[in-house]
């Protein structure tokens, strides 16, 4: 199956329009969706769940490890599962020190 040139997918036919009408022209519908499609980024990267850190842990002459969650949990699923941040920097910290012991 042959993709479309890039230059007239859609969502950069959206971007190119959103740009050129929305942010450098005067259309105020182009301006509404610059701030929708822009936005939800924005939103969604800053505000956002961010990994948590768990613990750094310090191995040697200049070298640490830092233990961080991947995908933080909602506190209503934790809740759910009996899980606390407290009980997993615990089982972080105790992971750790297994593994530093093995070094």
């Amino acid at each position: 199956m042959a993709l479309i040139p890039y230059y007239y997918r859609p969502s950069v036919a959206l971007r190119r329009n959103v740009v050129r009408q929305g942010v450098l022209g005067g259309s105020a519908f182009w301006r509404v969706v610059a701030v929708g499609y822009y936005g939800r980024r924005f939103v969604k990267r800053y505000v956002g769940k961010q990994p948590e850190t768990l613990g750094v842990y310090h191995l040697g002459m200049g070298a640490f490890l830092t233990v961080a969650t991947s995908k933080p949990i909602r506190r209503r699923a934790a809740r759910r599962a009996g899980i606390s941040l407290a009980a997993l920097r615990a089982k972080a910290d105790a992971d750790a020190q297994t593994a530093l012991e093995q070094l």
